[in-house]
């Protein structure tokens, strides 16, 4: 029976020496977009050895702000969402890494970007929160029309120096200037 219990013992302290240690920075990450806008966010992944992550995120639609994972059960496609980040990474110690998400439509997100080793139940994740507006004018139409204003002024001071060369044209005809030449070398 000692050594039934010797043995536990020693599983049980070798279990806890060979626990694994992941970590997730930042542990909420909010995103505030237009739609049709990629934005991108800088997230730390660290481990206590090398190691290989899986990762995915997952959304909800009906649950506002809940902290419940079970709750997040749709994909970024079901919601036309553009995600782009590492689905899978080797760590060592510490990655940093760049989540980008694109949304279609506007509205409130809420989801998780999980990421879990390949070979075990411990899992890390960061809580998403994205506020999507309307997407402002486009900046091609912005640019356009800042092109024709910028012909209107265009021709408009143009034709106003235009003018303005002609009436001193006409004013040199009416009263002609004379220049003289000061020579600083004949006042020796």
């Amino acid at each position: 029976m000692k050594i039934l219990f010797l043995f536990l013992i020693f599983f049980i302290l070798v279990r806890m020496l060979n626990a694994l240690e992941i970590g997730i920075a930042p542990s909420e990450i909010n995103f505030l977009a237009n739609s049709n806008q990629v934005i991108c966010h800088e997230i730390i992944l660290n481990s206590d050895r090398e190691l290989f992550l899986i990762g995915d995120i997952l959304w909800t639609e009906n649950e506002k702000n809940s902290r419940k994972i079970e709750k997040y059960n749709n994909s970024s496609e079901e919601l036309e969402i553009e995600a782009k980040f590492p689905r899978t990474i080797k760590i060592n110690k510490k990655e940093t890494i760049e989540a980008c998400l694109k949304f279609k439509n506007t509205g409130k997100y809420y989801g998780a970007l999980i990421y879990a080793p390949e070979e075990g139940y411990a899992g890390i994740g960061a809580w998403i929160f994205a506020d999507v507006k309307n997407k402002p004018e486009n900046l091609k139409n912005n640019a356009k029309i800042n092109k024709k204003t910028f012909s209107k002024i265009f021709l408009i001071l143009s034709a106003a120096l235009l003018i303005i060369f002609l009436l001193i044209l006409k004013i040199k005809e009416r009263f002609p200037i004379r220049l003289t030449s000061i020579s600083f070398l004949s006042s020796q």
